[in-house]
């Protein structure tokens, strides 16, 4: 058994999809974030299925599922080909991966498989580009300007909103930005 470092691992790993799904050039540094995080997502899902198959894990499966589901349909909205890869090639193999495969007797982690931290990572990456987090500060400003509303409703739901976010997580309200 050979150990790699997660970067070593990503870097491998980006390399490797480059070769399958890019389009002209096959050079991993003209690879875009975009590119990146469908390596990314390559990476958690293949963490998912090995977890679901060696657990028999339903909240495995079910997150496994969704990952598929939500990235086939950012991948069919996306209209724009910002990176490298070819989005169709790129759908395609993700729809291919929604039913796991029989688990073999002693079967062992995924070849390009991630520390737990190296997970941790992936899934912070994911959601710091995904599409709440890239509107949080203009769906913020409207929160705020609902605060200021002559309609109490308004004022009232806006605060609710805002109670929600405190109370799930209140280490939020005191980052710098």
């Amino acid at each position: 058994d050979i150990w790699l470092c997660d970067d070593c691992t990503l870097q491998t790993t980006v390399v490797e999809q480059a070769k399958v799904f890019a389009r002209g050039s096959r050079d991993s540094d003209s690879l875009t974030s975009t590119d990146h995080n469908h390596v990314l997502r390559q990476l958690l899902l293949s963490y998912l299925s090995w977890t679901a198959q060696a657990s028999h894990s339903q909240i495995a499966e079910r997150a496994r599922e969704f990952l598929i589901a939500s990235w086939v349909k950012q991948l069919e909205g996306s209209e724009e080909n910002l990176g490298s890869f070819d989005l169709g090639l790129v759908r395609n193999f993700a729809i291919s991966q929604w039913t796991l495969p029989t688990p073999q007797p002693n079967q062992q982690r995924p070849r390009a498989h991630l520390t737990d931290d190296g997970n941790q990572r992936i899934m912070t990456s994911l959601v710091a580009s995904s599409e709440l987090c890239v509107s949080f500060n203009r769906l913020l400003g409207v929160i705020l300007r609902l605060m200021g509303d002559k309609l109490a409703s308004l004022r009232k739901l806006s605060v609710k909103a805002i109670l929600q976010v405190v109370n799930i997580d209140p280490a939020l309200m005191t980052q710098p930005t």
